[in-house]
């Protein structure tokens, strides 16, 4: 079942979905949902999962998923999976903030040894639906929003290109040239981006 940020009578608090169908809303709202994945480096929904990652000689990783994080089993190998060293959850510890996993000193192993693909985590994390924070939710609605903009299906909630005062005439942005509905350019545009930074991940 693909992701939804926000709830369709949620996004239909915003006028330029009102008359959207259910259908179609749901398709926008789940696209926003994937690009707000990738602008922010993460995911957000509670979801369970198994990862690899390589290991690079520290006493810690960090996973892809957060906060509530609940570690099922963490694992290293040095032979490609042939044989495997379990390390014991409650020897770790996961940092909400920033979904890193640090091994204190009571763990089988001193450092995730460096590797390929050595180390497996198989854990549940991330948001329940009714918990997505509210800035999420709202970044979705206004990209939703955009979105049927930006397709031409809602010329009606473009904002004006130009107008005139004498005899009153104005013209709409066309669709497709960066608008957006909340008339700062674009899907992810300056204030989607506003609510979003905060939980972007940046990792080097």
């Amino acid at each position: 079942m693909a992701k939804q940020y926000a709830t369709t009578i949620r996004a239909k608090q915003n006028n330029s979905l009102l008359n959207v169908s259910t259908t179609h809303l749901v398709n926008l709202l789940e696209a926003a949902s994937e690009m707000i994945d990738r602008f922010c480096g993460r995911e957000f929904d509670s979801s369970a999962r198994t990862e690899y990652h390589d290991g690079d000689g520290s006493q810690y990783i960090y996973l892809h998923v957060f906060p509530n994080v609940s570690l099922t089993t963490v694992g290293v190998s040095s032979d490609y999976w042939v044989t495997e060293t379990n390390v014991t959850t409650t020897a770790l510890l996961v940092h909400d903030v920033d979904g890193r996993c640090i091994l204190k000193h009571t763990a089988e192993i001193e450092v995730f040894p460096r590797g390929v693909q050595n180390v497996k985590v198989v854990y549940t994390a991330g948001y329940a639906a009714a918990s997505i924070p509210e800035d999420i939710q709202q970044a979705c609605c206004v990209m939703a929003g955009n979105m049927y903009a930006e397709t031409g299906m809602a010329t009606s909630n473009l904002p004006y290109e130009s107008e005139k005062i004498g005899d009153w005439t104005y013209k709409r942005s066309t669709a497709g040239s960066g608008g957006g509905v909340d008339g700062s350019g674009g899907v992810l545009s300056p204030s989607v981006r506003r609510m979003l930074s905060p939980y972007a991940v940046h990792r080097f």
